[in-house]
């Protein structure tokens, strides 16, 4: 469960990670000095943004799974190339959405190894993702309130672990939030859409 910080002083934020000044951000791996973010996981350097899971490099999101390069999408389960999906199951290819084990799915309707994924309401291994309400294996993201397994993310203020997160800056263990694009422990969450790759 997230907890405040005890000093929540703007803009300067003591939080359980350390202390947070603006512009200079510092915590317990260092000097977080902008635009070149310094943490444990190594340098974060807008655009790139380098985080424990690996390089961060937008739009080319790299994570242990493998490149993620938009608009192709590499994850453990083989290549994601929009608009023909390549997963374990075998070749999506739209509108026909082609797995080993359930046949021809067409869309909207899409069989993956957890069910049905019926749009707009997607279920996944994690639950089902209900836009604008995403479920992920870190919890409920309902917009414009984040949940994560840290805690409440509520704009304009964002509680984490590490305690009260202040915009537009934002740290967390595993590095900086930079908007429009969040990064959190369980992977990226990109506004307005939030696409949250999930680091295993």
């Amino acid at each position: 469960m997230a907890t405040t910080a005890s000093l929540e002083d703007l803009p300067n934020l003591v939080t359980d990670c350390g202390l947070i000044d603006r512009p200079n951000l510092v915590t317990d791996s260092g000097l977080i000095d902008l635009p070149n973010l310094v943490t444990d996981c190594g340098v974060i350097d807008r655009p790139n943004l380098v985080t424990d899971c690996g390089l961060i490099d937008l739009p080319n999101l790299v994570a242990d799974c493998g490149l993620i390069d938009r608009p192709n999408l590499v994850t453990d389960c083989g290549l994601i190339d929009l608009p023909n999906l390549v997963t374990d199951c075998g070749l999506i290819d739209r509108p026909n959405l082609v797995t080993d084990d359930c046949g021809l799915i067409d869309l909207r309707n899409r069989v993956t190894d957890c069910g049905l994924i019926d749009l707009p309401n997607l279920v996944t291994d994690c639950g089902v993702i209900d836009l604008p309400n995403l479920v992920t294996d870190c919890g409920l993201i309902d917009r414009p309130n984040l949940v994560t397994d840290c805690g409440l993310i509520d704009r304009p203020n964002l509680v984490t672990d590490c305690g009260l997160i202040d915009l537009p800056n934002l740290v967390t263990d595993c590095g900086v939030i930079d908007r429009p694009n969040l990064v959190t422990d369980c992977g990226l969450i990109d506004l307005p859409n939030l696409l949250l790759i999930v680091v295993s």
